[in-house]
């Protein structure tokens, strides 16, 4: 498949350690709930000046970052696009999630088709994993895309939880059946998914019977599983809890950041944002020993009023006709984007983090800027990813290979898998078809 000219489209939260020791789209991806019961890269600037302490014997690293840096530009080079206006062969609903595999194929969650879509290294569309289904092999409403420590490719299913497993000639392989992870009955939902290391990490929802007066009990989790679904340990959870009789989505509350905020590097290390406010990320090992937690300075992003506003009114345009819900929706952006999944281990050696403003008001040509730490949680520099898209409406999924994959309307899609497919704005409803760019990094 060849290059076509560029085109422009439009909490509280507890920490379990064990042994010695963002956006619209958050806030649209909860409400459906209530209805169920590196290649290291030349030139690092000076490391800024650190702070280290103690706190109930774990080790903060307080990063004193300059005030302006200088962000490294790396102008990222297109190798092939797929979709959009002008590709007759490949139409994609909804696509949430990317993956990519030691032979150089990416493949792509169509959380609306529900099917995984496979490009060659080169960008032939080489079929699809997966379909529409309640059978081996088959899911029904996807929700995240992981490969699995024995070499099989699982989609996380919201409800019942559950990861769905195909090898890559697509033959069905055991699910991954997820357990309460505080092992009590009930009902529990996943949401997303990452594996490294051999660690099996999922982030979820374990709800209770509503009792008598409609309050319901709603632990988000973030924990590590078996191949079995057998919960191994739990690394943090957020209550956010429901009251029936008189409800206010709360998006701190109801939309917790980890939900997405983590990620899984490859010695199966947890890195986790676990505070809305906080530029804080909490390292876990495997087993659940809380290592260190990194920090950096933060200025919290005001929201516009005109943004606020935006907010309430398409939550509303999101829940079912006649659905009596308050609406409470924060004053400031997270201090880390993790609706964009803003926290990468994408080359091995360094923890790339995407905080809210590193996406607003980008230079021109800029998709995003990140703040790149090493496992030590030293802040080293300031990338910036020079690229098509709008960190707005566009995801950015970087890859363990020295490509990156931009998904048009990413954040969109995010929202209507979880909501009830209303348009964001009448101009998200005038949208052009879904678009995916395949680039990789200078060498």
């Amino acid at each position: 498949m060849t290059s076509t000219p560029p085109r422009r489209p439009r909490t509280a939260i507890s920490q379990v350690s064990h042994g010695r020791g963002t956006c619209l789209v958050a806030l649209l991806a909860a409400i459906p709930l209530l209805l169920c019961a590196a290649v290291v890269l030349p030139g690092s600037a000076p490391r800024a000046a650190e702070e280290e302490i103690m706190v109930d014997g774990v080790r903060h690293l307080r990063n004193a970052v300059p005030l302006t840096p200088t962000p490294e530009r790396i102008e990222l080079e297109e190798l092939w696009r797929a979709g959009g206006a002008d590709d007759e062969e490949s139409f994609f609903g909804l696509i949430v999630d990317v993956v990519s595999d030691d032979q150089g194929r990416i493949y792509l969650l169509d959380a609306q088709l529900s099917e995984v879509v496979v490009f060659a290294p080169d960008g032939r569309r080489e079929g699809t994993l997966f379909r529409e289904g309640e059978g081996p092999g088959e899911v029904h409403g996807p929700r995240d895309l992981l490969a699995l420590p024995d070499g099989s490719l699982g989609v996380v299913q919201e409800a019942p939880g559950k990861v769905i497993a195909v090898s890559r000639e697509n033959i069905p392989q055991p699910s991954l059946i997820a357990e309460r992870p505080d092992g009590s009955e009930g009902f529990v939902v996943l949401i997303a998914g990452v594996s490294g290391g051999g660690n099996i990490v999922l982030s979820g929802i374990a709800t209770m019977r509503p009792d008598e007066a409609g309050r319901q009990e709603r632990h988000n989790f973030l924990a590590s599983f078996t191949r079995e679904g057998s919960a191994r340990t739990t690394y943090a959870t957020a209550r956010g809890d429901y009251d029936f009789s008189a409800f206010t989505f709360d998006e701190r509350l109801h939309s917790p950041p980890i939900w997405w905020g983590f990620t899984v590097g490859p010695d199966g290390r947890v890195y986790a944002a676990l505070d809305f406010d906080r530029y804080a990320i909490s390292v876990f090992e495997p087993g659940g020993d809380l290592a260190m937690v990194i920090e950096r300075d933060h200025e919290p992003l005001r929201r516009a009023s005109a943004d606020l506003a935006a907010m309430r009114r398409n939550i509303a345009n999101a829940l079912p006709p006649g659905a009596q819900v308050e609406i409470a929706v924060s004053e400031t952006d997270p201090a880390i984007a993790y609706m964009h999944r803003g926290l990468r281990v994408p080359f091995g050696d360094r923890l790339w983090v995407l905080p809210s403003r590193g996406y607003q008001d980008q230079p021109p040509g800029v998709f995003a800027t990140y703040d790149v730490f090493d496992l030590e949680g030293q802040w080293r520099k300031q990338v910036s990813l020079a690229c098509e898209g709008d960190g707005n409406h566009d995801g950015l999924f970087l890859l363990g290979d020295g490509r990156a994959v931009l998904v048009r309307g990413y954040l969109e899609a995010l929202a209507a898998m979880f909501g009830s497919g209303t348009p964001l704005s009448e101009e998200d409803a005038e949208a052009p078809p879904m678009e995916v760019i395949c680039y990789r990094f200078p060498e």
